[in-house]
């Protein structure tokens, strides 16, 4: 599980260098008088990225994935956040960027049900902050913000869902996972112990085959097999010297 999600990690946050900084072509096609300002809060975010990813390679923080998880979402969202900030807080469209970071996050890590709760819950509170900085919620603002609220809670709910199953699956996929190791041993187990009862039987048929073969061989009687034409098929020697 850790591995999985340390592999996922290291996608998401490479997806994220090369994302942030990629998203200033919408800054220059529709905020011009914003492109230099927004662009040196997306390099300082895909920075952090990179620094991460770094840290990532030379397994620091291996063992706890979701730690460089939660701070890369928490720049992520606080980029963003500042960009709603100076677009006039509530007004600002750009709160739809927050709701992708969270859905991205949730969707290409395997996180539990409560580390998604946690992500959702970081990325709305850093658009709440960025909002209420401004102190402009009243009338028409107000409602804005309870409309833009519910979304965000909509694509939570949504997120929490999807990663509930997809953890419980992973979940059932391991058990299976184990079981068949469990398996696998009682049979090699078995087969070991097959391969020597196996042996003590063959050994066993060819110790009576020859005691077989020697009383055959040597008793005075004579031993003589034929058919129902009676062609003689097999006979022991005392059948041979009295024939």
């Amino acid at each position: 599980e850790i591995d999985f999600f340390n592999r996922r990690l290291a996608l998401a946050l490479l997806l994220g260098a090369v994302l942030v900084p990629l998203f200033a072509v919408l800054d220059y096609v529709v905020l011009r008088s914003w492109f230099e300002q927004f662009l040196i809060l997306r390099l300082v975010c895909a920075g952090i990225f990179v620094v991460l990813l770094l840290l990532h390679r030379k397994n620091i923080g291996y063992n706890v994935p979701f730690i460089p998880n939660l701070l890369a979402t928490f720049f992520a969202a606080a980029t963003i956040g500042a960009m709603v900030f100076h677009l006039g807080g509530v007004t600002s469209t750009y709160y739809i960027g927050m709701i992708m970071v969270m859905i991205t996050c949730t969707a290409i890590l395997p996180l539990t049900t409560m580390q998604t709760v946690l992500i959702a819950a970081l990325v709305y509170l850093v658009y709440a902050v960025a909002v209420f900085m401004q102190f402009n919620l009243t009338g028409e603002n107000l409602a804005l913000f309870f409309t833009n609220s519910f979304f965000f809670f909509f694509f939570s709910v949504i997120a929490v869902v999807q990663n509930m199953k997809d953890h419980e699956a992973r979940s059932r996929e391991y058990l299976l996972r184990q079981d068949l190791d469990v398996k696998a041993d009682e049979l090699n187990k078995y087969a070991t112990n097959l391969e020597g009862i196996v042996r003590q039987r063959v050994k066993e048929l060819e110790e009576s085959e020859l005691r077989y073969r020697e009383l055959y061989d040597n008793i005075i009687d004579m031993v003589v097999l034929v058919d129902e034409q009676g062609q003689i098929l097999a006979a022991n020697p005392s059948f041979a010297e009295i024939a």
